[in-house]
Formats: structure tokens, sequence, C-alpha cells
């Protein structure tokens, strides 16, 4: 799923981590770029929180979002503008859910930039 915007191309990462609650890399590492995310999609089948994390320490980006049973997140941010970022270039993107169950489905958009 890619998509050119702002002479920027944004792809999108399915997530499935089921009913499995831990932490996924979502976006690999690449050399001297940051990761850009604009639109998160997320549902989750039992309630628990979803936090987002870069590096390999790793730090957090996101605190913890809270979702209900059969709740969603989603987030779109205005055109060319990011929701989150990781603030050292050459880190990846990682998820972490936790709850009994409550493991993180959809999709995340996003583009590296310097």
């Amino acid at each position: 799923m890619t998509q050119s915007t702002f002479s920027r191309t944004v792809t999108g990462v399915a997530i499935a981590q089921v009913a499995t609650p831990a932490a996924l890399d979502v976006v690999a590492a690449v050399a001297g770029l940051r990761i850009y995310v604009t639109r998160i999609i997320l549902t989750s089948p039992a309630a628990g929180t979803i936090q987002f994390f870069e590096g390999t320490g790793p730090t957090a980006i996101t605190g913890a979002m809270n979702i209900g049973v059969n709740g969603s997140l989603v987030l779109v941010a205005s055109e060319g503008q990011p929701l989150i970022q990781t603030a050292v270039q050459g880190n990846k993107l990682t998820i972490t859910s936790v709850g009994a169950g409550a493991g993180a489905n959809g999709v995340i958009y996003y583009y590296y930039d310097t």
C-alpha cells in the first residue's frame, strides 16, 4: 500500500497481533532517516493499551493509549504533517499492546525522511 503525497512516498503496513499482546516491530530502521507516521487505524478485541516506541532501548514516543473491548484508535494527521515521528535517525518503530487478549490489528501509514 503506497501512495505519493507532497513528494513523499507514504507506505501502509498491516498490523496483526491477533490476540497476543507484545512488542511488534512495525517499521524497519533506515540509516540516516526518521520515520514519520501520518495515519493510525487500529482495533483491539479486548480492553488494553497501545503504545509506540522507537529504537532498541526502547524509547517511548507516545504514552499508553487505552482501547476498550472491540475498540478502535483512528488518528489522521493534517495533510503533509506527521502524527508521530522517531526522534533519532536510524531508529525502528515498535508498537506494544498490553492487556489479556488485547493485540492490535489494523494499518499504519508512514514515510521516511531526514
